[in-house]
């Protein structure tokens, strides 16, 4: 048994790349340098790319949100409880305030998100580009290091 697993395994030659994480050995060449034009075109689309589905992230959720705050705070009156749950908060919350009730305060948020989402996602791909271009690190370490960076610091900013 051990001599068809030796066999089986000889079958398969070891990846270079495999065993390393952050030192590639790609031979590829690397691409030709990028006008200053096409990378502040590229800037410029990462930046409205994070903008946009920012803001759709947000309008999709916000009425979550809205929920979400009234059932916190119910607690805290002296009115009792008037939610039940999610669901009976959305229906209560539209059938007695109107369903554009659920939305209120995005218009702060519609303000905001773009801005925060399209630094976000324009810094993160900057930096990407650039640890890929200045390093000889792997795709996954890139990603890991650009993602790792930007999340962090958009977690640590102030709200």
């Amino acid at each position: 048994a051990s001599s068809s697993s030796a066999a089986s395994a000889s079958n398969y030659p070891a990846s270079p790349t495999s065993c390393s994480l952050i030192v590639s050995t790609s031979t590829a060449r690397p691409s030709p340098p990028l006008s200053n034009d096409h990378m502040a075109r590229e800037r410029t689309v990462d930046f409205l790319a994070g903008g946009v589905s920012g803001l759709i992230s947000d309008f999709a959720t916000h009425p979550v949100d809205t929920v979400r705050v009234r059932l916190w705070m119910q607690g805290s009156s002296s009115a009792g409880y008037r939610y039940r749950g999610l669901w009976h908060g959305f229906v209560d919350i539209s059938k007695n305030e109107g369903v554009r009730s659920i939305f209120k305060g995005f218009g702060s948020v519609a303000l905001l998100t773009p801005i925060g989402y399209g630094l976000y996602f324009g810094s993160y791909e900057w930096a990407k580009n650039t640890l890929h271009d200045k390093t000889k690190w792997s795709d996954g370490a890139v990603h890991l290091t650009a993602g790792s960076v930007f999340s962090f610091s958009m977690r640590s900013s102030p709200p």
